[in-house]
């Protein structure tokens, strides 16, 4: 008789949720099973759902599940920074979730990369792994007296030793009123590759009813958030206009300058943006 998954035992636990909501909940219900508090050791909850070993490896991608020798392992990027390589295992680990991952290796792509983004089991993973490295009982208590602020996210990045990025998205999909992640970038548009690098929407993330924000938009040469390229702590009610299709009318914004060093060694400037509806 064939086993089922974890997450096609919940489906049926859990009639009329979707698939986000199941793997959340497989998550959730892990944290507690192992009485999990930031921040997790990822190794750990890997060793609970049969996993072998963790081992650092020089990958063109960020991490894969594999089965070597019949033991399952997770390999991952060496080059990344401790807290992305903790979001990749944990992300690993909840392909052990899904139906099938002992028949083929699974891999995680680059985040924010065309395939991470549009393939339906990254995205169920990665939203387990959120709730795994950043369980929603614990930031849901440490933000009820937070400012909404890149402070409160700096914060939480460190108490959970998460990036800053997947901070940013977890306090932005659990505070208590709508608001937004922008991640933006200064690149050329993908279909003018010899055009003028500008500061561009790469991704975003919203949380209540907001206008969408097309891939690539870019604001004009004066608007604050270009200061950022200077250092400036961007802290204001402005609007965002520029980047979506509709108004969203005066928005609060949180904005700073976070450069890296890719996994290929290129210097990228990102500025992180988080907003909500101006007071």
């Amino acid at each position: 008789m064939t086993l089922l998954s974890l997450l096609e035992e919940a489906r049926a636990r859990f009639p009329g949720a979707t698939d986000e909501e199941v793997v959340a909940s497989i998550a959730a219900e892990l944290v507690e099973l192992l009485d999990l508090e930031p921040p997790v050791e990822p190794e750990v909850v890997a060793s609970y759902q049969g996993i072998n070993r963790v081992e650092r490896s020089p990958l063109a991608w960020a991490g894969c599940l594999v089965m070597v020798d019949d033991e399952l392992v997770i390999r991952v990027r060496e080059t990344d920074p401790p807290g992305r390589q903790r979001f990749t295992i944990l992300h690993e680990v909840a392909h052990t979730f899904l139906p099938g991952y002992e028949h083929a290796p699974q891999y995680r792509c680059t985040p924010l990369s065309t395939r991470s983004r549009l393939d339906p089991n990254e995205v169920l993973c990665d939203i387990a792994a959120s709730e795994l490295l950043m369980p929603a009982r614990y930031v849901r208590s440490v933000i009820v007296d937070a400012s909404f602020d890149l402070d409160a996210v700096s914060d939480l990045a460190n108490d959970c030793d998460a990036s800053l990025e997947a901070a940013a998205r977890r306090f932005v999909a659990l505070w208590p009123e709508p608001s937004l992640l922008i991640r933006m970038e200064v690149i050329t548009k993908p279909r003018d590759p010899r055009g003028e690098p500008r500061l561009r929407v790469t991704s975003s993330l919203a949380n209540g009813d907001w206008p969408y924000l097309p891939a690539h938009k870019s604001v004009r040469d004066d608007h604050v958030l270009n200061q950022c390229l200077n250092g400036t702590f961007v802290n204001c009610v402005t609007s965002i206009d520029d980047l979506t299709k509709q108004s969203a009318g005066p928005v609060e914004l949180h904005a700073r300058h976070y450069p890296f060093v890719d996994s290929e060694g290129v210097h990228r400037d990102r500025v992180l943006v988080i907003a909500r509806r101006a007071r």
